[in-house]
């Protein structure tokens, strides 16, 4: 195979000009968090700290990856890893403390490395190239015992396209290759889902025209009848945190809602839910609870206490069960986008 020499990064263009580089829409750069337009796109810091970039249908999978993480086997160039590992380590290493440099970073870091997951099952299930942005520098992440903020000293964009080669759902650990298509991905085998919530035709173009408020409430009345809640009720129960037992009062809630998993996969994974009272789900999906990294209850300070004791909700609450670590990055991932303090 004569593909080009993998070289190592040596200057440091802005991440927004590699995406370009890779042909992906960049018009939101243009754009801060809060829609306000900025001078110059390329220092939009919420973007460019991501790890990874979908894109568009039609765009390659953009993943920033260490140099010095690439392997060499047969002859190929290889990246090898698991997110899961990597975020029940990080996980472990959270003291909890709600104000806290080094548990925003650890909350950071989680957040990030979900979201490069879901890209590389979007380029997998979705047949899609990875064109890896090669990064070099200092990784603050790596030494177990070190909480620093890594600097990236060189990057640039692989003229080369890789592929995954192969996703272990039960494990986590993912195998990507420079220049070489599987089997499966080039006789387009993606995986399948086995819940009709995602694979009838008719229901995705009905709920495509509603607006996520309505997707949402849409798919948590289909999924209620589902192996999804059948899964949730399984792990739980009951209720994931009264523990209530009657199924007619429960409600299967997902942590990430549906209408922004990027990953397929996490619309129906038994992971990203739980089963909820009418009461709680309503406060969770609202954003004015949520549950943190050692499974207690957070309140938002919007919620008085009044309302609190009408509605049971006290401040000692907790998940029923903590062996689920599996829901911690969903939950991250809400306790940083849903949640209002």
């Amino acid at each position: 195979m004569n593909l080009p020499p993998l070289l190592p990064p040596t200057s440091k263009p802005p991440v927004r000009e590699l995406l370009a580089q890779a042909e992906h829409d960049v018009k939101e750069w243009s754009f801060d968090q809060e829609g306000k337009p900025l001078a110059n796109p390329n220092t939009n810091s919420f973007r460019n700290t991501k790890w990874a970039f979908v894109g568009k249908p039609t765009e390659p999978v953009v993943l920033c990856i260490w140099f010095d993480d690439i392997e060499t086997i047969d002859g190929l160039h290889v990246h090898v890893s698991n997110g899961r590992q990597y975020r029940q380590r990080l996980i472990d290493r959270d003291r909890g403390e709600k104000k806290d440099d080094v548990r925003n970073k650890l909350r950071a870091w989680t957040n990030r490395s979900k979201e490069f997951d879901d890209a590389l099952y979007t380029a997998l299930s979705d047949n899609k190239p990875i064109r890896p942005i090669m990064v070099a520098g200092n990784r603050g992440d790596k030494d177990a015992g070190a909480f620093e903020t890594s600097t990236v000293d060189a990057r640039s964009l692989d003229s080369t396209a890789w592929y995954v080669q192969s996703y272990d759902q039960d494990t986590g650990e993912y195998r990507i290759v420079r220049g070489l298509k599987s089997d499966k991905i080039r006789d387009g085998e993606g995986i399948e889902l086995e819940d009709g919530v995602t694979s009838n035709p008719a229901f995705l173009d009905f709920i495509s025209k509603l607006s996520d408020t309505e997707r949402d409430a849409m798919i948590k009345v289909r999924v209620g009848q589902s192996r999804f809640r059948d899964a949730l009720i399984n792990r739980w129960g009951g209720c994931s945190v009264f523990g209530c037992k009657e199924r007619d009062l429960l409600i299967a809630s997902h942590i990430r809602p549906w209408s922004k998993c990027e990953n397929p996969k996490d619309r129906v994974n038994v992971a990203n839910g739980l089963l909820l009272t009418p009461n709680l789900d309503r406060l969770f999906d609202s954003g004015l609870i949520t549950f943190d990294q050692k499974f207690r209850i957070r309140i938002s300070t919007k919620l008085k206490d009044g309302i609190l004791n009408q509605l049971n909700v006290t401040r000692d609450l907790r998940l029923k069960s903590t062996e689920y670590s599996d829901v911690l990055p969903f939950l991250a991932w809400h306790e940083i986008n849903v949640f209002r303090p």
